[in-house]
């Protein structure tokens, strides 16, 4: 086992998100069962806790299997609503207020290390003007579609609140597909 971790901000935006669909008493029903399941939770989780990602991809997909019939491409809609959360009431909401979407597109490696110990990412605005964004190095035994699926969701969605316009992605390469990284080109509308 990998010692790679997610930071508790992610759980966070995670927790907000059930609470929201659940309630507050319909997320500690299922969070409480959850843990019960898995003692190696960590708790308490603050912001600057961090959670083994074995346990946390547990989490993330009992409540795909639980709340959305098993269907994987939910993780976008967690990629997104996280990207919401961090951007409009979460620490990044200053760079969604500033508007400026090369500062945004510049942040992938800073926001992608806040979130995780292991992996990286990079991003980059093309001659065309189209975004691409990599994410790179995780380890083999954690290419699960959370990481593509969640993490182009929420870059989705943050190119979006920044530029205040639609986008679109295109996959060039994924976990999804077989592949050794994650990339996507983001076109806007």
């Amino acid at each position: 086992m990998t010692g790679m971790r997610v930071k508790g901000t992610a759980f966070m935006a995670r927790k907000a998100l059930l609470q929201e669909e659940l309630g507050a008493d319909g997320f500690e029903a299922f969070f409480g069962e959850f843990v019960a399941r898995h003692p190696d939770w960590p708790r308490p989780i603050l912001a600057t806790s961090t959670i083994p990602i074995d346990v946390f991809l547990a989490l993330n997909d009992a409540v795909v299997e639980r709340f959305f019939d098993g269907d994987e491409l939910s993780y976008w809609r967690f990629g997104r609503q996280s990207a919401e959360w961090a951007l409009i009431d979460g620490p990044y909401r200053r760079i969604r207020e500033e508007r400026d979407l090369d500062r945004f597109v510049a942040s992938a490696p800073s926001l992608y290390r806040n979130y995780f110990t292991e992996g990286s990412a990079r991003s980059e605005i093309a001659d065309d003007g189209t975004v691409h964004l990599w994410i790179e190095e995780i380890p083999r035994e954690h290419h699960h579609v959370y990481f593509e699926y969640a993490i182009v969701g929420y870059f989705e969605r943050g190119l979006a609140l920044v530029s205040d316009r639609p986008v679109e992605h295109e996959r060039l390469e994924g976990f999804s597909a077989g592949d050794e990284r994650v990339h996507y080109r983001y076109r806007f509308g």
